[in-house]
């Protein structure tokens, strides 16, 4: 059985967060493990030896504490691999340790959307995110997850999306009912989101479609539109998990990622130019 990590404090994002975990890790057939750093403040003076010592396990217990309380306030219905671990340091290299000592298939971490985009791209480029060697799940918001967008572009390539996505829900018990819809985003500067004819598209989303077919998941809906990254975010925001690889920092959609309210799945694929 796989595990999960995810990020945990005492605050919004980690709320939203864990109540989406909780419906993902059970689609999954996954179990997850907690984590929670405590980062000391600079002008703290921990001292050595005995003291530091004693002084660390203060900041361990209160983290345990916090975490406790947050998982007892939203009391959710999953599998946990352990209990939760809490580590003294800075967040960046305690998690990225972790994920590389112990074998995860899936990071999850909460994040608060902001009216500036650039945010976000910060939180893609931190260190965690940039040498993460799992798929990253940035919950956003809590939503049903049984509605699933695979965003595509040229950049991405769209069967082997398809292969990581499926792969990650090959541990589950039985197939999740799921919901499926491939959107083709091309940029382009429109004054409304155009939806072009797919029947006669060379587009590689229909390679996805009958690969999920193939998988089992049914027919999914497809659309392929022509517009600006905040016209495809304004017509996403009532989808469920938006599922795509990572993208380009400074392209059209990794604007339309960092615009749109819903959670996003990531997944690492050889870079590919993406136009902007």
């Amino acid at each position: 059985m796989g595990k999960s990590l995810i990020y945990l404090n005492e605050d919004l994002a980690s709320s939203i967060a864990l109540r989406f975990a909780a419906q993902i890790v059970k689609q999954t057939g996954m179990k997850l493990q907690t984590i929670h750093v405590e980062e000391p403040e600079k002008e703290e003076q921990a001292g050595t030896g005995w003291v530091r010592r004693t002084w660390e396990q203060g900041l361990i217990e209160a983290g345990r504490d916090s975490v406790q309380r947050l998982l007892k306030t939203e009391k959710v219905d999953c599998s946990f691999a352990g209990e939760a671990k809490v580590v003294v340091g800075d967040p960046e290299t305690a998690i990225m340790e972790e994920l590389l000592h112990g074998i995860y298939d899936l990071y999850i971490e909460g994040y608060l959307n902001t009216p500036h985009s650039q945010d976000f791209h910060d939180l893609l480029a931190t260190r965690r995110l940039r040498h993460m060697s799992c798929p990253v799940l940035i919950v956003k918001n809590l939503v049903p997850s049984n509605r699933v967008l695979f965003l595509l572009s040229e950049a991405v390539d769209s069967t082997q999306l398809i292969q990581d996505f499926t792969q990650l829900f090959s541990q589950a018990p039985e197939r999740p009912p799921i919901e499926v819809t491939l959107f083709d985003y091309r940029f382009m500067e429109t004054e409304t989101l155009r939806f072009l004819d797919n029947g006669n598209s060379a587009s590689p989303i229909h390679d996805a479609e009958k690969l999920l077919m193939e998988k089992g998941w049914g027919e999914p809906e497809v659309l392929i539109v022509q517009g600006t990254p905040e016209q495809a975010a304004h017509y996403l925001k009532d989808y469920g998990l938006v599922v795509s690889s990572y993208p380009t920092r400074t392209s059209p959609r990794a604007e339309l990622i960092a615009l749109i309210p819903n959670p996003v799945l990531l997944f690492k694929q050889a870079v590919q130019p993406e136009k902007e």
